[in-house]
């Protein structure tokens, strides 16, 4: 998604804060891509996605998860079937983190495989790729648009984060395939 925001003065605070449907962008890296006079045009790289559930006192049940994803929520139970298909024994559990919120993790011998942001009629899938894993993705069929997320991910100890947001059936076929890499899959 690209952001265009006008140059304020050079004392201003220049972090850009967006509400989106129950999603809030904070803390995005901003770059300068075009200068004219006193007007520049700043591209955003990066979002840390928060839930539509906010509340720690409240953890989401069912009911309120589905409501949330709306049309979506397919997509999340196309995703969470393949995971547990190809690990049985992996368990959804509900987290809060002061940070995101309320989010959903699939997990498996104490690994994390993939977490779900839920946001208002769509969620996030966070994956954190190793350094294999990144570089067969990609070399993968993934899409382009797939492999820009992967590269633009901040690199952690435990991996590279790759957040895509799925609003469609677009992006699933690309999880599965980074799942599948993840999950030493034969694809």
């Amino acid at each position: 998604m690209i952001m265009m925001a006008l140059m304020l003065p050079p004392d201003h605070d220049h972090r850009i804060h967006k509400k989106t449907a129950g999603c809030v962008a904070l803390m995005q890296r901003v770059h300068t891509i075009r200068h004219h006079s006193s007007v520049k045009l700043f591209l955003k790289l990066s979002n840390v996605y928060h839930s539509i559930f906010q509340d720690q006192a409240r953890r989401p049940v069912l009911k309120l998860f589905r409501e949330a994803l709306d049309v979506t929520y397919d997509q999340w139970s196309d995703i969470s079937r393949y995971v547990f298909q190809n690990r049985p024994g992996a368990e959804e559990l509900w987290y809060f983190n002061p940070k995101v919120g309320w989010h959903i993790r699939i997990r498996y011998n104490k690994r994390v495989i993939v977490y779900c942001i839920p946001c208002d009629q769509f969620f996030v899938i966070l994956l954190v790729l190793g350094e294999k894993a990144v570089t067969e993705a990609m070399e993968s069929s993934i899409s382009t648009h797939t492999k820009q997320l992967i590269d633009a991910g901040a690199a952690h100890s435990e991996g590279r984060s790759c957040y895509i947001a799925v609003k469609d059936d677009g992006p699933v076929k690309d999880i599965k395939k980074l799942l599948a890499i993840k999950l030493f899959l034969k694809t």
